[in-house]
């Protein structure tokens, strides 16, 4: 499904989590504010005559992707329209997701495919997307690649998380799945997959792990979470081994996750476990098998300012095709989830409205995460912008 130049990361973190990082920066991840208390928020349309109008010019609109303007791999029926829609009024967009484990070029395609491709409906399609106006959870991960360029790197997540990290330019990369390969006792619940070996290159019973990325959602929690807390024990992240019990405590690699989502949204009718969980799957484990209380994480993706100040990034920019943002302006934030999406860019001054169509279904005892408007969907958020701006 989830960036700094750091020896050890300092965040401690149980997901979801509001600690953050700078875009680009070279310091640990620090506390986002907190973000505005829940509240109860009704529907609204662009027409509402108590609307008043906004005190800044429309910089663009940012989307979540799953449960906003795709469910897996079909598009939210109102989605193609609405970005169209945006594309003629010349509003630049760009999609903020906490999914990972593909590049950014993939993602970008795929959306493509599912929402800017001709119809016979006669609906104008908006324009292909560019992998810069697609923010992956792990986007802001990039620049940690100088730190570890030529060091062992443990990636877990899907098979794509390889072809993420040597894009960032991480060069010693090692999947789960080839460990498992490399020692099949690692985990002796299954045999690893047929065709995968081990590491061509790196030794792993002599080359130490110096650091483990999760990139995306695991596909065999019992597997990664066995190899993190070996790792974490180890002498110095080297495999098969344990620290002294003379060491002080702690963990013995640093460990960077690239969200901390708890749960989203695909085409089954209730919210699903996300990254987030195997993060506390870890923290658990490792109070129970290791004694150690808290797991040091670098937590990346929504709610944190580093994820929104990428986006933002990206609107300025107006990568592929799309009208470029001005540097001052107000961002409208297309969420379903009120944990990440709209307590997120409610954090860093931006307007928030949250759809019913992902994690939010307006059911008993669900907040909106202090959302300025709830809406049903996609298509209506974006008449809302649009009348609101004057637009349309």
């Amino acid at each position: 499904m989830h960036d700094d130049a750091l020896p050890v990361p300092t965040a401690t973190t149980t997901a979801p989590s509001s600690s953050s990082s700078s875009y680009s920066s070279s310091s640990s991840p620090s506390p986002t504010p907190t973000p505005t208390p829940p509240t109860t928020t009704t529907k609204t349309t662009p027409t509402h005559p108590d609307q008043r109008p906004p005190n800044r010019r429309l910089a663009g609109v940012v989307f979540d992707m799953d449960g906003v303007l795709v469910h897996g791999h079909t598009a939210i029926p109102q989605a193609r329209a609405a970005l169209a829609r945006l594309a003629r009024a010349r509003v630049p967009y760009v999609v903020l997701t906490n999914g990972g484990g593909r590049t950014e070029a993939f993602e970008a395609a795929r959306l493509t495919r599912l929402l800017c491709a001709p119809s016979d409906d006669g609906v104008p399609s908006a324009p292909p997307f560019d992998a810069d106006r697609v923010i992956l959870a792990h986007t802001p991960m990039k620049h940690l690649a100088a730190q570890y360029a030529d060091k062992v790197v443990l990636v877990l997540g899907p098979d794509m998380s390889r072809d993420v990290a040597l894009a960032y330019g991480f060069r010693k990369v090692v999947l789960g799945e080839e460990v498992l390969a490399w020692r099949r006792d690692t985990w002796g619940f299954r045999p690893p997959r047929e065709g995968v070996s081990s590491p061509v290159g790196i030794d792993l019973g002599a080359e130490p792990i110096a650091a483990v990325f999760i990139l995306g959602s695991s596909y065999d929690y019992g597997r990664d979470a066995q190899l993190i807390l070996d790792l974490l024990a180890s002498d110095g992240g080297l495999l098969l081994t344990r620290r002294a019990p003379s060491s002080p405590p702690g963990q013995s690699v640093p460990l960077y996750l690239c969200n901390s989502d708890l749960l989203y949204a695909n085409t089954h009718p209730l919210p699903r476990l996300g990254d987030g969980a195997l993060l506390l799957t870890v923290e658990a484990l490792a109070r129970a098998v290791l004694g150690i209380e808290k797991v040091e994480a670098v937590v990346y993706g929504k709610p944190r300012a580093v994820a929104f100040e990428c986006a933002r990034a990206a609107l300025v920019g107006g990568g592929g095709g799309a009208a470029a943002a001005e540097e001052e302006g107000e961002v409208v934030m297309v969420g379903d989830n009120p944990a990440t999406d709209i307590a997120g860019a409610k954090a860093v001054g931006w307007t928030a409205v949250l759809t019913r169509t992902g994690v939010y279904g307006g059911r008993e005892g669900e907040t909106t995460g202090g959302a300025d408007v709830v809406v049903e969907h996609v298509g209506e958020a974006v008449e809302w912008v649009l009348g609101r701006w004057g637009k349309e």
